[in-house]
């Protein structure tokens, strides 16, 4: 199961380990966005399914691990690559939105691995969220 693997670094994982022979799980908040994904994954072949839920909502993670585990089987790896970033000056950045970045980046990681069964052989948690900023851009930030 990779989490935040309808696009970016998380769909690349997915793809690599597809590639390595596994069946794979992705997971995305944007189900239309998630289902593109699979898609373009069995059109090269590969083995791939997607579930849809958020990773910072308990409920829906439970739910969504026990489906995943009647359906598909034992998570015997979990990619933690779900990732959110609000590219904005501190001074200018408002409490919600700091709470939404941190909600996805931490607790999202938290949720997943506590849920997720301790038989999963292999966890990796990684943020897909970041980049280098161009010099240009780095004055906007200080």
């Amino acid at each position: 199961m990779i989490t935040g693997s309808s696009r970016g670094l998380g769909l690349v994982f997915a793809r690599g380990l597809a590639q390595a022979g596994a069946t794979v799980v992705l997971n995305g908040r944007n189900g239309e966005t998630l289902q593109q994904a699979v898609a373009g994954l069995k059109g090269e072949g590969l083995d791939a399914t997607g579930y849809s839920f958020d990773v910072v909502n308990r409920q829906r993670v439970t739910e969504q691990v026990g489906r995943i585990e009647r359906e598909i089987g034992p998570i015997d790896i979990r990619v933690n690559s779900a990732g959110n970033q609000k590219r904005a000056p501190i001074l200018y950045t408002e409490e919600a939105v700091w709470r939404e970045v941190l909600d996805v980046n931490l607790t999202g990681v938290f949720l997943t691995t506590e849920l997720t069964p301790l038989d999963s052989l292999l966890a990796v948690s990684l943020s897909t969220t970041a980049r280098s900023a161009e010099p240009s851009e780095s004055k906007d930030f200080l």
